[in-house]
């Protein structure tokens, strides 16, 4: 048996607590806010340099740089959420259901203005459904936040 399965055994039936300090949570803010300023400064530079704007391997950098913006502001705003909303999991459906909700109105909004005249092939139909279906799902979260938000609170 391995050392992974051996630990994950001890875990059977164990509760996870994930509690953070508010030191934590502090110092990786700032820790992200470093890192957004420095490199939205430089995917500044590099849309504003004309010598190096067309280059691919600056276009590369640069998704680069807009990718790892997402993934290191999704930590804190992880970590503040669990702060704040603790074990909730209707903050992460809120959350989860707000994006989603822009993200399928923006998709249905191209699917709509580039799908060519006439008949739709299916993938152009697979599109069009997937849009719609995501404008469904992410109103079901928004609902169940709105639900599990509002139980949580009504305790007196």
């Amino acid at each position: 048996m391995s050392r992974i399965s051996r630990g994950l055994n001890k875990l059977e039936g164990r509760k996870l607590e994930l509690e953070v300090s508010m030191l934590t949570v502090i110092t990786v803010c700032l820790l992200a806010g470093a890192y957004v300023y420095i490199t939205s400064t430089g995917i500044s530079i590099i849309d504003e340099c004309d010598k190096i704007k067309e280059d691919e391997y600056w276009i590369r950098a640069k998704d680069y740089m807009s990718h790892s913006l997402s993934i290191v502001l999704t930590v804190p705003a992880t970590l503040l959420l669990m702060k704040f909303f603790g074990e909730d999991a209707g903050a992460f459906f809120l959350v989860f259901g707000i994006l989603g909700m822009a993200t399928s109105y923006i998709a249905y909004s191209v699917v709509n203005k580039c799908k060519p005249e006439g008949d739709l092939d299916d993938d152009w139909k697979f599109k069009d459904n997937t849009a719609k279906v995501g404008l469904g799902i992410y109103s079901f979260f928004l609902l169940v936040a709105f639900f599990l938000l509002s139980r949580k609170h009504k305790r007196y």
